[in-house]
């Protein structure tokens, strides 16, 4: 988990430094709110397994199901709305090296955000966050 975090924290460091970079001139853009959204999500998400990592202490419930809601709404809502941002940023053609790397950080935010969700699972499920689906049985519908 801590190779995780450190990447993670990596790939911020990136996040932001195009954000100083980019933002005048392209803060009017359309796929710069997803940009944005994108940065903030990720701060938070660092903020959280920083907190756990630096203090060596357990995360309260509250701080896990915070992370859970950030981690499900990114991968699960947003996440493809982004990619489709940023790849119209190729798409247009003035700004594909911008766009190229967009997508690349976007690619690692993801399967760095799916490792957190894979190793993390058990305590979601102990905050409550989500149960197991137990399979129905013949004649149920569900609503029992």
């Amino acid at each position: 988990m801590e190779g995780v975090v450190r990447s993670l924290e990596q790939e911020y460091r990136l996040i932001l430094l195009l954000n100083h970079r980019n933002k005048n001139q392209h803060s009017a853009a359309g796929w710069y709110g997803s940009f944005n959204e994108l940065k903030r999500n990720c701060g938070r998400i660092i903020k959280l397994l920083s907190s756990w990592r630096l203090q060596a202490k357990r995360l309260k419930d509250v701080e896990w199901v915070n992370m859970h809601r950030l981690l499900k709404r990114a991968l699960f809502r947003q996440l493809k709305s982004w990619y489709w941002q940023f790849n119209g940023i190729i798409a247009l053609g003035q700004f594909v090296t911008l766009g190229c790397t967009l997508v690349a950080l976007l690619a690692n935010v993801r399967a760095l955000y799916m490792k957190i969700w894979e190793v993390n699972g058990a305590e979601f499920v102990r905050c409550g966050c989500f149960m197991k689906i137990l399979p129905k049985k013949r004649g149920q519908t569900g609503y029992e």
